[in-house]
């Protein structure tokens, strides 16, 4: 007896543990028993199934295959939106348009999707509490698909995709994506995807907008060799630390605005079609290059004030836009106290400089008050210059110097003629009268020098958030006024 009732036990357990893997491999493969019909509304449509509603209140629905001998191919939108009961949805392979069907399920977990979606528009969005995407990812398009799916940390967009704008945007516990071959634009994408610390582009992406703004931990995004547009795609990436600009570029819109961790972006083009501001924010930058701009709109509404504002450790830029001149042009280095050299296109680095100047005896050195009297018989000379100076010339120490007055040049008319680019310092041989100390009056030929000194164009003075001084294609110059 006590065998007898052995044997049963091991076969009910038995029964158990192959009903409970059953369960299992039924809840993996998605194959669990279709949920009944009755509790589903539709209507056919053309030699198919719609299902249109559900009044059912199970937390597990599993949408049936075919309904009335027919297959069902689509699930209306909103059909199951706000379903509060809806845990787990086990989808068939049968069904091929799901475009915003289970919208804001507030208690879905679970979704297990079959290998015939081709359109899944804002499926779930909004579903707050979906953590686990299970079965084959076949969508063409996933606009808006998991959009606020705020506990999903995984996701994917399978190769041949055709559009996946804002699929997995503010999906804030996301840390792994997927991107398969074939898409060409990611729109907003993973916008606001503030886990998500790494991405793979892949080779056929060309647009890119907005698609990883505001992903705070990205850290690392690699690939994109045929990316040709990018708009604000990297916008409040504020790990980022580098990246690699792809051969193909030729649309440069916002793309690195605010991406404070930004040290190095490899590959800048020297020109572009389009361009507009794309490093504001960027405090790590310590050099930059703004590439031609081959637009006309782009190159007429382009400042370079929008470009480096906060870029704190900025010391070289160089500006191969030949913009416009304004006169707020050196309100640009506000916030860039690092900054140390700044190449433009010669016309706009001429309109930019201001020149005044001083006027310097090279050979003066060293300072006698008691020469005063020595210098007092040649004050009514007309062209004596005095001066409480030494003089060196070759070698011999002069007691005093006087010559050709230098004040007779107009400093204005002379700089008139002058291309400020390729400027040389004017230098003036004149034949001076002198004593050497201890001798009698001799003449010598001393060589003397104007010193010019460059400011930049401004509308006021350094108020401290200016550098002092920058090197201006390769003019030393002081900054204000």
């Amino acid at each position: 007896m006590k065998r007898l009732l052995g044997t049963v036990s091991a076969l009910l357990l038995g029964l158990l543990l192959v009903g409970l893997l059953s369960a299992c491999s039924r809840e993996d493969t998605g194959r669990v028993p279709p949920s009944d019909p009755a509790n589903f509304i539709y209507e056919q449509s053309g030699d198919h199934i719609v299902i249109t509603g559900y009044s059912g209140v199970e937390a597990t629905v599993s949408i049936p295959d075919t309904i009335d001998g027919l297959p069902v191919k689509a699930i209306a939108e909103n059909a199951f939106r706000e379903l509060t009961d809806l845990q787990k949805l086990y989808l068939p392979d049968s069904i091929e348009t799901i475009d915003r069907a289970f919208a804001f399920c507030p208690e879905l977990t679970y979704v297990y999707l079959g290998d015939g979606i081709v359109s899944m528009k804002g499926a779930f969005r909004g579903c707050a509490k979906l953590t686990t995407l299970e079965g084959p990812m076949t969508a063409k398009h996933l606009d808006e698909a998991f959009l606020g799916c705020s506990s999903l940390t995984a996701a994917s967009i399978p190769a041949g995709a055709v559009s996946a704008d804002r699929a997995f945007a503010s999906c804030t516990s996301l840390k792994e994506v997927t991107i398969g071959e074939g898409i060409k634009a990611l729109t907003r994408t993973f916008e606001n995807c503030s886990s998500l610390k790494a991405a793979v582009l892949p080779a056929s992406l060309t647009e890119a907008a907005f698609t990883f703004s505001g992903c705070i931990s990205l850290t690392e995004v690699t690939g994109g060799a045929s990316l040709a547009a990018m708009e604000d795609t990297f916008e409040n990436c504020s790990l980022l630390t580098s990246f690699t600009l792809s051969d193909q570029l030729t649309v440069m819109k916002g793309a690195f605005v605010g991406c404070s961790s930004l040290a190095e972006v490899k590959n800048l083009p020297e020109s572009l079609s389009v361009y507009t501001p794309s490093f504001t924010g960027c405090r790590s930058l310590t050099s930059l290059r703004i590439p031609r701009i081959e637009d006309t709109a782009s190159l007429a509404a382009y400042n370079p004030i929008h470009d480096v504002r906060g870029c704190e450790k900025l010391k070289s830029l160089v500006i191969l836009a030949d913009y416009e001149v304004r006169e707020e042009f050196c309100k640009v280095f506000a916030g860039c106290p690092s900054l140390e050299s700044v190449t433009l296109p010669d016309d706009v680095a001429a309109a930019m400089l201001r020149l005044s100047y001083t006027v310097v005896d090279s050979v003066f050195e060293g300072t006698n008050k008691e020469l005063d009297a020595a210098v007092k018989k040649w004050k009514k000379a007309s062209a004596a210059r005095e001066t409480k100076n030494y003089a060196w010339i070759d070698g011999v120490s002069y007691t005093h110097v006087y010559g050709g007055d230098l004040e007779t040049f107009n400093m204005e008319e002379l700089m008139a003629e002058v291309d400020i680019l390729a400027f040389e310092p004017f230098e003036k041989t004149s034949y001076w009268c002198g004593y050497p100390e201890g001798g009698t009056r001799q003449e010598d030929t001393v060589g003397i020098q104007r010193t010019y000194v460059f400011s930049l164009r401004t509308t006021g003075k350094n108020d401290g958030t200016l550098p002092e001084t920058l090197t201006l294609n390769g003019f030393s110059c002081s900054v204000g006024e």
